[in-house]
């Protein structure tokens, strides 16, 4: 967790914003946190962008390096708490990062985010993406299979 869930100022896109500080999701000083218009940001004490921005999506990679469940346990247990309403709710920023390890054409990071698909629901769009991964190039057999489970486990669960 972020050393103190607090509002703070800080520029985001060039304009001054009040933002909350949620969870630190590397070792780089980057945290994932809300505006006061319930917008998730990522950034730091000096700068931030919308998590749903290109890079925003880029910024958040680095959560994907955390253990999934607890991980997302932590973040929807942080909202509860604080009693915040944001947009997309606690999965939100995480689905963008797993959807921007996807898009990135990078093994490493598709293949965590591959993983955190065990525990995260695939939104249609995640499900089209990884359906496209399968036959990338530059990913992995291992990536490709692991998508490949995925989707098979998805289309299974449709099927009940």
């Amino acid at each position: 967790m972020a050393t103190e869930v607090a509002w703070r100022s800080t520029l985001v896109e060039g304009s001054e914003e009040e933002w909350m500080p949620l969870m630190d999701i590397g070792t780089s000083g980057l945290a994932v946190g809300i505006s006061r218009h319930g917008t998730w940001l990522v950034g730091d004490s000096s700068e931030c962008v919308p998590v749903r921005s290109r890079p925003g999506g880029v910024r958040m990679l680095p959560v994907l390096e955390k253990e999934p469940e607890p991980t997302v346990h932590q973040l929807a247990a942080i909202l509860v708490e604080c009693k915040c309403l944001v947009e997309g709710g606690h999965e939100g920023p995480l689905l963008v990062a797993i959807e921007t390890a996807l898009l990135g054409g990078s093994d490493y990071w598709a293949g965590l985010a591959v993983e955190w698909l065990r525990v995260l629901a695939p939104s249609s769009e995640i499900l089209e993406i990884l359906e496209q991964l399968v036959n990338q190039p530059w990913a992995s057999q291992k990536t490709r299979h692991a998508a490949r489970k995925v989707l098979r486990e998805r289309q299974g669960q449709l099927r009940t």
